[in-house]
């Protein structure tokens, strides 16, 4: 993930964020199997 901050005027900020997609891909997939073994679907 790279953080760029592209405005600093008195309080207002911006900033440009740039994740990689393996990275995203990664965390997803990582959060998914962690809900997975907490979801309880009747039926």
């Amino acid at each position: 993930m790279q953080v760029t901050e592209t405005v600093s005027a008195g309080l207002k900020r911006e900033f440009k964020v740039v994740v990689n997609a393996a990275e995203l891909d990664k965390r997803l997939n990582d959060r998914l199997i962690e809900l997975a073994s907490r979801a309880n679907i009747k039926g």
